[in-house]
């Protein structure tokens, strides 16, 4: 709608009136493509060059179409659209345009030492990549580029304690200074710390690792590294930062001249920034060396969009790092779908607000410095997570955090809490669910000390855990810590688990009132407080495994199984079977109730840093006008 005012002047005075006219919007299509000028007007044969001058053309029922290339600027968005008509970012046909938040280093590279190369000139960063490839800091043990996230790590050893991390393996090296970033007593987070002393197989400690208990005090067999010093720089594929010169060292991986390679450094923490208009989608871009963050928004969409190393960081104090770059904040009813997120020190994707839709999503490879992080951080309500599969991550890869409600449900979660102990595939802490449901999941191989598929801490309370198939997890199937009131675990299938259920605390003062376990298939112990209190009903079969439960290759019951209609009915959770009574076990017997988890999406080559090498290579800055046209909502052509 557009409101026009229209002046009568007559003798004797002046009349206004206001009439408010019903306007069309006329949706333009839009280009920018780094062979274009920003002094074209758009167009397909025309196009602008920067984002910088073309994001802001586009409002309601627009479409700014990204030719293939490499963008090194951000997409900012200065206007929203409607529900009908979005404001659109996306590639063009099958295109393939990389928003990138690095930059080429400039300059003339000198040996410093052996295969070990410096550049001067270079502002802090806080990643460095070669050809597309994410290198490792400099560190001891080397990790060297591309090693997964369970390599690179030493053990502390016998006389380790808050302040100090004894290690006879120590290399003999000049480490005062350098940092130490450890997983200490029971590993559930990490921390970093300065070093002070070093001698005698010796690290003494800038101020003590611990907290208010002991879980956090260093001892022997903890995880850690060592960095932040050129001394540690042993290898190919690393490179260190000077703090006080800001000189870049690199050992690059074939040990050349990095003016041999594309050497590249994280420059922006975002290379798409929303914040606070609704109605925005993004379409089958691809992402290096950056998060996407959209704030405050309702029925924004990221739509096939695909993402390498969305954020790098190294200090961690326990539960507190630098805040996820990749978020859906606030806001409502946006949705994430149809595409992947590789590489993050912390989370993948943290999601917030109300009713948003997290979809057929392959995210993996995150927590990467045993920080409290994973694949999807959660907050808000009715959020729903489905469809998605989510691998290798150092701690959770769902964070269930406060968020209330919603559903989660046909997710493929696997290799949770390698460098962490006491984690869940998916964790909640101290929440009321508010009924959330947590079902038609396959959540298998937890490794680690205290290993966990589906993890209720203390105090979680109100959650409907139902028909999920979780197997091959270190330590329990379920854990149910106290208080845990209200909670039904029914129809599962826990297999191949230390124990398929566990539940721990203080049982004089809390309980479990409420809760119900029923009609699950499980092998392995069930210890419910070490055998001293129980759920108000245990209503489980099949503590052992008779021949022909499973039909061959799989979890699904075999054609004659007796846990075919062996269950109890527990309205609504048994409702809509076919049988005359509910199957045990996730996957119930015939009338094509068989389920799926996770996404079609397999991970796939990056199309950078290809584009580069082609020619398609950065874009510069925006021709400096005085005014942008589209100040006064003009298309660039009128």
């Amino acid at each position: 709608m557009a409101k026009v005012r229209i002046s009568f002047l007559g003798k004797g005075g002046a009349f206004c009136a206001l009439l408010v006219l019903a306007a069309c919007v006329q949706a333009h299509d839009y280009f920018v493509a780094p062979s274009g000028m920003d002094s074209n007007p758009g167009t397909l044969d025309q196009p602008f060059r920067t984002l910088a001058w073309a994001v802001p053309y586009v409002r309601a029922g627009d479409t700014l179409y990204l030719r293939a290339g490499v963008y090194r600027q951000a997409v900012s968005v200065e206007h929203g659209g409607t529900a009908s008509a979005p404001a659109v970012f996306s590639a063009y046909g099958a295109e393939a345009a990389v928003l990138a938040g690095s930059d080429p280093l400039v300059g003339t590279w000198k040996k410093y030492d052996g295969k070990i190369w410096c550049l001067d000139g270079v502002s802090r960063t806080s990643d460095l990549f070669v050809d597309g490839q994410e290198m490792s800091i400099a560190r001891w043990p080397t990790a060297g580029p591309g090693a997964p996230m369970d390599q690179g790590w030493a053990l502390t050893g016998a006389g380790t304690n808050a302040a100090v991390v004894a290690d006879p393996h120590l290399p003999d090296l000049p480490l005062v200074g350098a940092r130490v970033h450890i997983v200490p007593g029971l590993a559930w987070v990490s921390f970093t710390r300065s070093i002070k002393e070093y001698g005698r197989g010796r690290l003494t400690l800038s101020s003590p690792v611990c907290g208010a208990t002991p879980a956090y005090c260093p001892r022997p067999g903890n995880r850690y590294f060592l960095y932040g010093s050129l001394a540690l720089l042993g290898g190919p594929g690393e490179w260190y930062q000077d703090p006080a010169t800001l000189r870049i060292y690199l050992w690059a991986p074939d040990g050349r001249d990095p003016a041999d390679h594309l050497v590249e450094v994280a420059r922006r923490k975002a290379v798409i920034r929303d914040d606070g208009y609704s109605h925005v989608e993004f379409r089958n871009l691809h992402t290096f060396s950056g998060g996407i963050k959209i704030s405050r928004c309702v029925g924004c969409r990221v739509i096939g969009v695909d993402q390498r190393y969305v954020q790098r960081y190294t200090e961690v104090e326990g539960y507190s790092a630098e805040n996820p770059t990749n978020s859906l904040y606030a806001g409502s009813d946006c949705e994430w779908a149809d595409g992947s997120i590789e590489g993050s020190s912390g989370d993948g994707l943290a999601v917030s607000g109300t009713h948003q839709h997290v979809h057929d999503m392959l995210i993996h490879d995150v927590c990467r410095e045993a920080s409290y992080s994973g694949a999807l951080a959660l907050l808000g309500s009715g959020q729903v997570i489905e469809n998605n599969t989510l691998y290798d991550s150092g701690r959770y890869l769902i964070n269930l955090g406060t968020t209330h409600g919603g559903r989660i449900a046909h997710n493929d979660l696997y290799n949770s809490g390698l460098l962490t102990n006491d984690s869940g595939a998916i964790y909640s802490y101290d929440t009321d669910g508010a009924g959330m449901v947590i079902a038609f999941n396959d959540v298998h191989h937890a490794p680690g000390t205290r290993g966990v598929g589906i993890y209720l801490d203390n105090g979680d309370s109100d959650y409907v855990v139902l028909h999920n198939l979780v197997h091959d997890c270190a330590w329990a199937g379920v854990e149910l810590n106290l208080p845990s009131n209200c909670n039904v675990v029914c129809n599962n299938t826990l297999w191949n688990c230390k124990h398929w259920v566990w539940a721990d605390g203080n049982i004089h003062y809390h309980s479990m009132t409420g809760t119900v376990l029923a009609n699950n298939v499980v092998n392995g112990t069930e210890l419910l407080v070490r055998d001293r209190l129980a759920p108000v009903q245990v209503r489980n079969a099949a503590l052992l495994q008779p021949p022909q439960l499973f039909a061959p290759g799989g979890f699904s019951l075999a054609a004659g199984s007796w846990a075919i209609a062996s269950g109890v009915s527990i309205p609504p959770y048994t409702d809509g079977g076919c049988g005359a009574a509910p199957d045990l076990g996730a996957i119930n017997y015939g009338c094509g109730q068989d389920w799926s988890a996770g996404c079609a999406r397999r991970p796939a080559a990056f199309p950078y840093p290809a584009l580069e090498m082609l020619g398609m290579g950065p874009s510069p800055g925006p021709d400096p006008r005085t005014e942008h046209p589209s100040a006064g909502g003009a298309a660039p052509w009128n």
